[in-house]
């Protein structure tokens, strides 16, 4: 048995209209609409975070919508642009989710909150988004509760293969020079190391498609569902997704798909700002 999953991530969804030239609830049903012309019968839609622009209430109910209207279990977490009330307000419910693990058909699917460099521990021990979060969660971390559980998770003796699905991929394309040097990158690689139980690791966060292996262990980002970017080209690119089959005995499988449709055609080179994310100097 297989089970067949869509990653989306990055829609950055407003309360309405276009944002920077480009209307992201339109760039969606694009997405959808291309899924359904391949085919694609998914039985779980993954989307990793940064869902709606800046944290509106209006973006993440409209969201809520559209993923029930799927009719198959959506599994959502936040990126830096999203803010932890209003998302879990208004998004999850019936078959929308947010939680933190999942079993499926004899996998783990994990959801990493990486946007620990962004949220904050009160003296009561509640969790909170700081201040101008999108611009301080622009790198992956985990808060300490966080990084706890998911190693207790990996060293609870089952056997289940597990993949991880968070915002801040932890290896990326080369243009993301240094990522893969973090300390982020180096934990969670070494948490990996100790029980050999990950297979995969599947993030947004960079808008643009990469797919490579390290130690046995998979690692994809997928193209934003909303402004995308080809690294290899330098350009920009149409809104895409990423497609994953997951097999019983562990293996993984993953292709980056495009829409493919005349308002997206013109590819122009992709502008300064992006070479300032990637340097880290900015975010996205």
């Amino acid at each position: 048995m297989t089970v067949d999953v869509i990653q989306v991530s990055d829609l950055h969804i407003t309360d309405g209209g276009e944002l920077h030239g480009q209307d992201p609830r339109l760039a969606v049903e694009l997405i959808f609409d291309d899924i359904a012309a391949r085919q694609f019968d998914p039985d779980v839609i993954v989307a990793t975070g940064d869902l709606a622009n800046a944290g509106e209430p209006a973006a993440y109910s409209w969201l809520r919508d559209r993923f029930a209207a799927l009719e198959v279990p959506v599994y959502c977490l936040a990126g830096n642009h999203d803010l932890a009330v209003p998302f879990a307000d208004h998004l999850p419910g019936g078959s929308v989710h947010a939680v933190p693990s999942v079993d499926v058909d004899g996998w783990r699917f994990v959801f990493l909150d990486s946007n620990g460099l962004g949220r904050e521990v009160a003296p009561d021990g509640t969790v909170h988004d700081r201040d101008e979060r999108v611009h301080r969660a622009h790198a992956a971390e985990l808060l300490p509760d966080d990084a706890r559980w998911f190693a207790a998770l990996l060293a609870d003796g089952d056997y289940a293969p597990v993949m991880v699905w968070l915002h801040h991929p932890p290896v990326a394309h080369p243009l993301a020079a240094g990522l893969e040097a973090r300390p982020f990158s180096q934990w969670l690689k070494a948490e990996f190391a100790a029980t050999g139980r990950v297979r995969g690791v599947s993030a947004g966060h960079l808008h643009s498609a990469f797919a490579a292996e390290r130690d046995g262990v998979g690692y994809w980002t997928s193209p934003s569902g909303w402004l995308s970017l080809d690294f290899d080209a330098r350009t920009m690119a149409p809104p895409g997704y990423r497609h994953f089959r997951f097999h019983a005995d562990g293996r993984i499988e993953s292709d980056a798909y495009w829409i493919d449709d005349d308002r997206y055609a013109e590819r122009p080179p992709f502008p300064d700002w992006v070479l300032k994310v990637l340097a880290g100097d900015d975010i996205i």
